[in-house]
């Protein structure tokens, strides 16, 4: 039986012509979705599949089952339908094509770009087939009618029910060419949108997608304030093609500042409708809405670094209840892409992401807007643990001023995969220890039990030391306690491949730290019923280890002068946003917090994070002497000439030539010497350190031989 597949691809669509039906055929391929994104979902494993529908136009039911379905015509035996499948008179069958190979779940997937489908019968008859091109997500491929030889586009796929959906001839695959980018301008510009190919440019000016009854493009466009232009070309009985957005900011007074700028669009009622606007409801709403998001490194660039189709929702446990609303990004086929291909984090390798949150700052969004990012940021140099990067940054909604969010990655299954370059590998992923953000809660569970043992046992101890890794425990548990978080009881993630490794946490969410150095000591961290603390400092050796490890980075990664110094190197990031940022939500409030009241106020807070930073070491320390460790005694460690080279101190680097602290007393101290290039390490010696003048004491002194005045 010939078979006959036309595809045409002339400028901007794809045509698609049926082909014939056999005489002796009661079954057609009637509709079908090759890139489904989240808008059909199979019964059987809840998830979005690609999925075939057949038809069956005879007036008695049909048997299907042992026929076969294939996504190559050179392999037509490929998948099996089941025995004892049937189509009723008039009926319809959905096949899902989601590579599971199970009931009626094909063993392959549809490609989105593109292939062929057909149904053959058990003697290797074809029964019909199709070829088809690039593919639309969401949108599908079926006959005009059931049964029809025509085929059409449904902008609106009806699977397991009749095609009387609007249908549409094409898609336009042409988009506006724009003559200028979009970027920051510090002078009015024009813009022109043009278009070879054919149709009418449809554009708005309010962040809507434009829609056919928007204005038609006839003439350049004078752009002397800040504007969102979005545009799309319309054909007539086509679907029509891509919203292209572009964000001028014409910024004449040099008011957009230094940081990055994120622009997003989206139709005003989306983010203000009292109904369905997700910035405007006394609840969390839960759903999401499409978006354009571009950012602007601000950096003399003459483009976006990125300018994509997306989804955005409200974030946040409990910080949706603040005016400034934490949003969160996502990248999905519904959207375009499906994955961001950008370096958000500069200092990372990591270049792909499918989410990202705009932070308000959470608990901080009333004191100093970068707590939580600086707290984890410390853990960079000497700590095996992952956490969350940060990026200040300016966002506007339709070309409003929203203020200050922080760029965050989301902690979740993408964030382990691409910071591990884990691929293809399996992992399970638990927050809190009763919700499984990947995979399953059952060897969290086994663990689970494994560690609430008694670990003083060594031999229960070693049994958990083998399924957790206790550098990486130890040292994100040090980070939270050091920096007295007190949000610890909700915000825990521990991950593992499947098939191997153990058990690792992740840092998120420090923003309920840094307020007060005397509170919080380590009995609060144990007494958490979240993380296996408690018990392991029942053991000896891990209660020893932990104390040392503890007191190794207060002398170390925590130092006063470097935690203020990288607390100083925050502020002076958006010291120059902050006053805009408090006009923008001066007179808002929630019960989560209140914005912050002035710059001063502002300068204050974050003068007081420099005296926690001061404070802290000495009261852990003081803790330490509950756990068996001595009191403790100043100590200092300096290198001789300035910047010669630098110190392992119990293997944790000291990037600085002079470090000073206290450390137990009686606890051995590991220290090696890297010499930089040009010096040759010569020794240690021991140095006494004589106080003349005390810290914060007032003094004068002059050089002329006369006697100082008693006042």
């Amino acid at each position: 039986m010939k078979r006959i597949t036309i595809l045409s691809v002339v400028l901007c669509a794809y045509f698609f012509v049926l082909n014939p039906i056999p005489v002796k055929a009661q079954i057609v391929i009637n509709e079908f979705l090759a890139s489904n994104s989240g808008l059909n979902v199979d019964p059987d494993f809840n998830e979005s599949g690609d999925w075939i529908e057949f038809y069956n136009p005879g007036a008695t039911s049909f048997s299907i089952g042992g026929y076969y379905v294939t996504d190559n015509f050179d392999d037509p035996v490929k998948w099996k339908i089941p025995a004892g499948i049937q189509i009723d008179a008039g009926g319809y069958l959905i096949i899902w094509a989601d590579g599971y190979n199970a009931g009626l779940h094909t063993s392959f997937k549809l490609s989105a770009s593109g292939e062929e489908l057909a149904i053959y019968s058990p003697s290797g008859e074809v029964i019909d087939s199709i070829s088809f091109g690039v593919q639309e997500s969401n949108i599908s491929v079926g006959r005009k009618s059931d049964g029809n030889t025509e085929w059409s586009y449904f902008a609106e796929p009806t699977p397991g029910a009749t095609n009387n959906a609007e249908t549409f001839d094409g898609i336009v695959k042409n988009v506006p060419q724009f003559s200028l980018l979009g970027g920051i301008f510090d002078a009015p510009v024009w813009v022109e949108i043009t278009n070879t190919l054919g149709g009418s440019i449809h554009y708005t000016l309010d962040g809507s997608a434009p829609d056919n009854f928007s204005p038609i493009v006839s003439g350049p466009l004078l752009v002397n304030e800040t504007t969102i232009i979005r545009a799309r070309i319309y054909k007539p009985n086509w679907i029509p093609g891509e919203v292209i957005t572009q964000s001028y900011f014409i910024d004449i007074n040099n008011a957009i500042g230094s940081l990055p700028v994120i622009s997003i669009s989206s139709d005003p009622d989306n983010f203000w409708d009292s109904g369905k606007g997700i910035y405007v409801q006394n609840f969390k709403p839960d759903w999401e809405i499409p978006i354009n998001i571009e950012l602007f490194e601000n950096d003399g660039s003459d483009r976006a670094g990125f300018n994509l189709a997306a989804g955005a929702k409200i974030n946040g446990l409990y910080s949706w209840q603040l005016p400034q609303k934490m949003l969160g990004i996502y990248f999905k086929k519904s959207y375009g892409d499906g994955k961001l291909d950008y370096p958000l984090f500069f200092g990372r390798e990591r270049k792909v992401f499918d989410s990202f949150a705009l932070r308000a700052s959470g608990s901080d969004w009333a004191y100093t807007l970068f707590r939580d990012g600086m707290a984890q940021s410390l853990s960079s140099e000497n700590m095996d643990v992952d956490f969350q990067e940060h990026r200040a940054s300016v966002v506007f909604i339709n070309g409003q001023y929203m203020g200050i969010h922080n760029i965050r990655s989301k902690v979740d299954e993408d964030f382990v995969v691409e910071n591990h370059q884990l691929g293809d590998q399996k992992i399970d992923m638990v927050e809190n220890e009763n919700y499984a953000e990947a995979g399953s809660l059952d060897q969290y569970a086994s663990f689970e039990q494994l560690y609430k043992k008694d670990l003083s046992v060594q031999a229960n101890y070693d049994a958990v030391a083998a399924q957790m890794d206790i550098e990486n425990f130890t040292d994100f548990i040090i980070t939270e306690i050091y920096s007295q978080n007190t949000s610890v009881d909700h915000n825990i993630m521990a991950w593992k491949p499947q098939l191997s490794g153990k058990w690792k946490w992740i840092l998120n969410d420090l923003d309920r730290g840094f307020f007060k150095a005397g509170s919080n000591m380590i009995s609060f961290y144990a007494d958490r019923n979240v993380i296996p603390l408690k018990q392991l400092l029942l053991n000896d050796g891990y209660r020893e280890y932990f104390g040392k490890r503890l007191a190794d980075h207060l002398f170390t990664t925590f130092d006063p002068f470097l935690v203020k110094f990288i607390i100083d190197e925050f502020k002076t990031n958006i010291q120059n946003e902050i006053p805009k940022h408090i006009q923008r939500w001066q007179g808002t409030s929630s019960s989560y917090g209140n914005p912050i009241s002035s710059v001063n106020f502002w300068n204050g807070e974050v003068d007081k994070m420099k005296t926690f930073a001061d404070n802290r070491p000495a009261t852990l320390l003081n803790d330490l002497q509950n756990y068996g460790f001595g009191q403790s005694e100043p100590l200092a460690v300096s290198i001789y000439p300035k910047n010669a080279g630098t110190i392992n101190f119990d293997g944790i680097k000291i990037n600085q030539s002079y470090s000073q602290g206290s450390y137990p007393i009686n606890e051995e101290i590991s220290l090696e010497v890297n010499s930089k290039g040009g010096y040759v390490f010569k020794g240690w010696t021991n140095e006494t350190t004589n106080i003349i003048v005390a810290e914060e004491e007032v003094w004068k002194y002059n050089d002329r031989g006369e006697e100082l005045a008693s006042n």
